[in-house]
């Protein structure tokens, strides 16, 4: 199977039902859905604590709201889609290629020390870095 196929694949069975479920069920409403092992043991915000609310505000239009619960994903959630995007409509062609982000280690290196960068800044008790509000 190639890869665009199994990006489409994902696409159409995974990620697109798990974004009606999280337009039609607001995550800070309903129970089912999965909590933070790390905020639970540690009572400190992962870079990914608020996503699903975020998530939840984007789909609905309220920017800014999604960007209280989680800034981070607000950003990368379009480049991750343009590479999405890019993989299956562009590169798909050469499957030796395989690599979403096109190899580019920089790149990586780069968005993996923004997340920890991120993960740090979010967890500081004072303002501006408090503003991240449960709900």
């Amino acid at each position: 199977m190639s890869i665009r196929a199994l990006l489409i694949s994902v696409i159409i069975f995974i990620l697109v039902p798990a974004c009606i479920v999280v337009y039609v069920y607001p995550p800070q409403q309903n129970a089912f859905y999965p909590s933070c092992f790390f905020n639970r043991t540690t009572g400190l915000y992962c870079p990914g604590c608020g996503t699903l609310r975020a998530l939840h505000y984007v789909l609905h239009g309220q920017i800014v709201s999604a960007i209280r619960s989680n800034l981070m994903f607000v950003i990368l959630a379009p480049l991750f889609c343009w590479f999405v995007v890019r993989l299956v409509f562009f590169n798909a062609r050469d499957d030796k290629q395989g690599v979403v982000f096109g190899g580019n280690r920089l790149f990586l290196l780069i968005l993996a020390y923004g997340v920890l960068f991120f993960w740090i800044l979010r967890n500081l008790p004072w303002m501006p870095f408090c503003w991240f509000v449960p709900q």
